[in-house]
């Protein structure tokens, strides 16, 4: 494949809402639970449109002749190395969400790496040194794609319906001195003394934020 690898314009969104709305109607086929409004082109665009408006958003578009066959977009991750996002993801790196990239089914693997060369270059001599991708699981190629250039994955995130869980045999699991009821406004203390604790806790440590630079991470998306 003869691939043209550019600066994402804004006149690349239509290329891209349109690509992004036939992989997630891939997605939905292993994920049903995801949204089914993201199969459409018009609810894409709504989606890519905002990431672009980002202050310091960049990214790359790839076309085979006049087709496009793959979008990869960044954010940057401004926040100070003393907020509580510092705990999980360290200044300076970048972001590709979910929505922000796409390819054709056909040569994935190719079309993320030529894109990927363009795409880190610039952001590493902006000083982003750490780059974060958001993947869905059950989307080998991508997944093996990522990997093949030094990703690894970091955690897996789940999807579900809102409906109770379901415990027959998993009874014993539950503690019984533990009740479990729809949060209210009075817990709001409750939960905020819980999140500064977390954050303590994590602050304490010295994990993520103490991470050589230049470490590569893929977070993988999965039910």
């Amino acid at each position: 494949m003869r691939l043209e690898i550019s600066p994402f314009m804004p006149e690349h969104l239509d290329d891209a809402a349109a690509l992004l709305a036939a992989r997630h109607a891939a997605d939905r086929l292993a994920e049903p639970d995801l949204p089914a409004k993201f199969e459409q082109a018009t609810a894409t665009r709504e989606a890519i449109r905002p990431a672009l408006e980002e202050k310091g958003a960049r990214g790359v578009a790839a076309y085979n002749g006049s087709r496009m066959v793959g979008y990869l977009i960044g954010l940057p991750a401004l926040f100070a190395p003393t907020s509580a996002m510092a705990l999980a993801v360290p200044p300076y790196s970048v972001r590709v969400p979910y929505h922000c990239h796409a390819t054709e089914p056909e040569d994935r693997g190719e079309i993320y790496r030529a894109m990927y060369a363009a795409f880190s270059g610039q952001w590493v001599e902006a000083g982003y040194f750490t780059h974060y991708v958001v993947v869905p699981a059950k989307d080998r190629a991508a997944v093996e794609a990522w990997f093949s250039l030094g990703f690894g994955q970091e955690m897996a995130q789940a999807v579900r319906d809102t409906s109770p869980l379901a415990l027959v045999g998993h009874e014993k699991l539950l503690d019984t001195t533990v009740s479990i009821r729809r949060a209210q406004p009075d817990d709001l203390d409750d939960v905020l003394r819980l999140i500064l604790r977390n954050i303590a806790y994590h602050a304490a440590c010295g994990s993520l934020p103490l991470l050589p630079r230049k470490v590569y991470i893929c977070k993988t998306a999965s039910r």
